[in-house]
C-alpha cells in the first residue's frame, strides 16, 4: 500500500470513529436530557441589568463558546405554569406563551446592548414581576442561556439559605417565539448605581439604614454597609460554586423592602459554575472595564478573588466622594495600575493630590483602607477572600 493511500484511509477510519462518538453523545443527551447537566443548552438570551442610566452595557471582552445549542425537547414547550407557593420548583415555559403575565410588550422598561427588559404583573397572584429577553446579537444567546441555568441552580439554593441575595426567579415564558426569564420584583427596582448617582445621597442612606457621614470627605458608614452585604452576597453564592464575574453597582438592586438582605446581585450571564466538571459558563463572559480585575480572565488556582476585586473599586466609589464618578473612579483604577496596585505605595507618592488619602487621616477610615488594600491587590493569591474580610470584624 502506497504512503498516500494508508493516509486516506486513516483518515477515512478517524472520521468514522468520530461521527460515530458524537452521535452517541447526542443519542445520550436526547434520552436523559438532566443526566449531563454542562450538555443542557437552554434557548437563548441574554444578561442585562433591571435599570440602566446609559442604555449600553461596557464590554472588555467576549469569549465564544464553540458548543452547539441544546436541541429543544419534544413537549417541552407544552408545560404550563400556576401560581407557586414559595419554595416550589420553577416552572419552564408557559403555554400560550405569556398568557400568566400583563406586560406592555411593545414599550419595554428599559434596553441595552444585549436585550430588553419589562416590568409586569404577573396574573394569578397579582405580583409585580421583572422580565428579561435578549437581541438577536449571538453573544446574546450564550449569555442568557447562563442566565437561566445560574438562576435554576439559585432557585435551589434559596431553600438552603436566608436571606437570599438574588431575586426570586419564576421560570421563563416566550415573547415572539423567544424565551423570556421572569423574576419576582424585588423593591423598586432602582439599582446602587442609580441611588449612588442621585444628590443628595439621603434616600440611599434612608433605605440602607445608614447615618449621614460627619466627614464631607469619608463615608464610612456607607462603605461599612453595602460592601459588608455584599460581601454576604459573593459567599453565598460562592458556596455553591458560582462566580459572579461581573460586579457593579448597575448590577446590584437596592431592595428597600427586605431589610435582612437590602443588597441583591443581578445579571448572572457572564457567571461560571466552578462546581461542574467543565467549569459551566467559562468559555462566555463580559466585563466592565472598569470594576474588571486586573487578570481580565478568572484565575484558575484562585477563581473566588476575581468579584474581590470588583468589591474593592465599588467600596472606594462608597467611601470617597471625590472618586464617586466614573471617570474619577476609572483615573484612580489607571494611576493604582501604575503601582502594581499596591494601595500604600500609590497614596504615598499621590500623596494629598488622591482622593483617597483622606480616608488615612479618619479613625474608621484606616480599618477600612486596610481592607481596600487586601481587596485590591493585582495579584489574585494575594488578594483576601471574601470570607476573610467578612471575619475581620469590620463590618458587622
Amino acid at each position: 500500500m502506497e504512503d498516500n493511500d494508508w493516509c486516506v484511509e486513516c483518515q477515512s477510519r478517524s472520521t468514522i470513529i468520530m461521527a460515530a462518538f458524537v452521535s452517541a453523545l447526542n443519542g445520550a443527551a436526547l434520552s436523559d436530557p438532566s443526566a449531563s447537566p454542562n450538555l443542557a443548552r437552554p434557548a437563548a438570551m441574554q444578561p442585562g441589568s433591571f435599570r440602566e442610566r446609559s442604555g449600553l452595557r461596557r464590554v472588555a471582552h467576549v469569549r465564544r463558546s464553540s458548543r452547539a445549542p441544546r436541541r429543544r425537547i419534544a413537549g417541552e414547550e407544552n408545560v404550563r405554569s400556576t401560581a407557586r407557593p414559595a419554595g416550589a420548583p420553577c416552572h419552564m415555559i408557559l403555554e400560550p406563551p405569556g398568557a400568566d403575565y400583563d406586560v406592555t410588550w411593545d414599550v419595554p422598561t428599559t434596553t441595552g446592548s444585549f436585550g430588553n427588559v419589562w416590568f409586569g404583573t404577573q396574573i394569578s397572584t397579582g405580583e409585580q414581576v421583572v422580565l428579561k429577553q435578549a437581541n438577536s446579537d449571538p453573544v446574546a444567546n450564550d449569555l442568557f442561556s447562563q442566565e437561566v441555568y445560574i438562576n435554576k441552580k439559585l432557585a435551589a439554593l434559596s431553600a438552603k439559605v436566608s436571606p437570599a441575595y438574588w431575586p426570586e426567579f419564576l421560570g421563563c415564558t416566550e415573547y415572539k417565539s423567544q424565551q423570556v426569564i421572569v423574576w419576582r420584583k424585588a423593591g423598586s427596582g432602582d439599582t446602587l448605581d442609580h441611588l449612588l448617582s442621585s444628590r443628595p445621597l439621603d434616600a440611599v442612606y434612608a433605605t440602607l439604614g445608614v447615618s449621614a457621614p460627619v466627614s464631607a470627605q469619608v463615608r464610612t458608614g456607607l462603605f461599612r454597609k453595602v460592601i459588608g452585604e455584599l460581601l454576604l452576597a459573593v459567599v453565598q453564592i460562592q458556596s455553591a460554586g458560582i462566580y459572579h464575574r461581573d460586579i457593579k453597582p448597575e448590577n446590584v438592586i437596592v431592595v428597600e423592602t427586605d431589610p435582612d438582605a437590602p443588597l441583591k446581585l443581578i445579571d448572572f450571564g457572564s457567571s461560571v459554575d466552578w462546581s461542574t466538571p467543565f467549569k459551566k459558563g467559562l468559555g462566555t463572559a463580559t466585563m466592565d472595564p472598569l470594576y474588571g480585575a486586573p487578570e481580565r480572565r478568572i484565575s484558575v488556582m484562585n477563581p473566588d478573588r476575581f468579584d474581590v476585586f470588583s468589591l474593592g473599586l465599588i467600596g472606594v466609589k462608597c467611601l470617597c466622594p471625590d472618586l464617586s464618578a466614573d471617570s474619577a473612579l476609572l483615573q484612580f483604577k489607571n494611576q493604582l495600575e501604575r503601582y502594581n496596585y499596591d494601595l500604600v505605595t500609590y497614596c504615598n507618592a499621590a500623596g494629598a493630590s488622591s482622593g483617597i488619602t483622606a480616608v488615612l487621616n479618619d479613625p474608621e477610615g484606616q480599618s477600612a483602607f486596610k481592607l481596600l488594600a487586601g481587596m485590591l491587590s493585582g495579584n489574585p493569591a494575594r488578594r483576601i477572600t471574601a470570607q476573610k474580610a467578612l471575619d475581620s470584624g469590620y463590618f458587622f
